[in-house]
């Protein structure tokens, strides 16, 4: 009966409201028992410009800078820190970058092609703008499963698809990445109603 249902939806709803990022997967379109299905369905639930501007508010706190209450989409980090701090964009920006590569893409408990993009995405938030946008649809089309060819990705260092042998991988960096961004982590919903 509805017994089931009514669990589930206070389940999601008590998950969000502790801060868990709350993603719903519906096992009659997803094949869950296949990790890179799995992993694109959470992937593209993942408010990701949310979570990389939470880590560059992170990175700037660690620089003593002061930080907006919440940075504005529509522009890049950059050009809203140097309104708070006065410090040149050129400074913020190297700053920023060379924390970047220190504490992600040097990272070794990250996946590699997951520290890769998030690089990129991180980076892509710095200056914003319709480039930005583009970086950041390339790369959260490949997390999704959604690039024809890999030759795609070329331009960002990223030489592999998202298939069964990398996911489970991309999929634990993924969990990481969320709890860096200092959610309490993730709550997958999995309905398999139609299945049962």
């Amino acid at each position: 009966g509805t017994q089931p249902r009514n669990v589930v939806a206070e389940l999601g709803e008590r998950s969000r409201r502790l801060g868990y990022l709350t993603v719903d997967v519906d096992a009659a379109t997803t094949k869950v028992h296949f990790i890179e299905q799995l992993l694109a369905r959470v992937s593209d639930q993942v408010p990701w410009t949310e979570l990389t501007d939470r880590i560059l508010a992170d990175f700037a706190r660690e620089n003593h800078w002061l930080v907006p209450e919440a940075f504005s989409p529509g522009e890049g980090v950059v050009a809203q820190l140097d309104r708070e701090n006065g410090l040149g964009e050129q400074q913020i920006s190297l700053e920023l970058q060379r924390t970047i590569g220190r504490r992600v893409l040097q990272d070794r408990s990250l996946a590699k092609d997951f520290r890769v993009a998030m690089t990129w995405l991180l980076r892509a938030r710095l200056g914003g703008g319709p480039e930005g946008e583009t970086i950041n649809q390339h790369i959260t089309d490949w997390l999704g499963g959604r690039i024809r060819a890999v030759s795609e990705l070329r331009q960002y260092q990223i030489f592999t698809k998202v298939n069964r042998a990398n996911a489970r991988h991309l999929l634990g960096s993924l969990l990481e990445w969320v709890r860096r961004a200092g959610r309490p982590g993730v709550v997958v919903m999995v309905d398999a109603g139609r299945l049962l």
